[in-house]
């Protein structure tokens, strides 16, 4: 774990996506407006948009052919197609503690703590950091979530 800007982090990923010949898998198009905020790099630009895939092209097509009797409810600002509802079709259980909305709030609070204790995470209350130990736990079942779905669907996808 290490202490950096976004920038640096993001040229990371990128240099090992590309050494190891890996894509990154995101799940809209918001990691691509991420990018163009805050990478200034063009070289370190270009490597991330040409690893970059949008797993939600692909799973609405998957969806379209294998289950299109499936109709995710609408949610304002959100739409019908949210990764916690493709997990829910391909199987991928989350606990109600980890899932979507929570997020936004766990958050907040925890950067009022660091705010508050000078960014010192020891100090701040049992309270927030068991709030950042569920935010660290939501965001390891969307990543692992985004996985199965795209594994789900890039598999059913090939099978024609």
């Amino acid at each position: 774990c290490r202490n950096q800007s976004i920038e640096s982090s993001l040229a990371e990923i990128a240099r090992l996506a590309r050494d190891e010949n890996r894509i990154l898998v995101s799940w809209s198009g918001r990691e691509s407006r991420v990018i163009d905020e805050y990478v200034d790099s063009p070289d370190v630009r270009n490597l991330l948009s040409g690893s970059l895939v949008d797993a939600r092209i692909f799973a609405r097509r998957w969806k379209r052919r294998f289950h299109p009797e499936v109709v995710f409810p609408y949610v304002t600002g959100q739409g019908r197609h949210r990764l916690a509802e493709y997990m829910k079709l391909v199987g991928y259980h989350v606990p109600t503690s980890h899932g979507p909305g929570n997020t936004g709030q766990r958050i907040r609070y925890v950067r009022k703590q660091l705010a508050s204790k000078g960014g010192n995470f020891s100090s701040i209350t049992p309270t927030a950091k068991a709030k950042w130990t569920n935010l660290l736990k939501h965001n390891f079942h969307d990543c692992a979530g985004l996985r199965t779905v795209f594994t789900s669907v890039i598999d059913g996808l090939s099978r024609r």
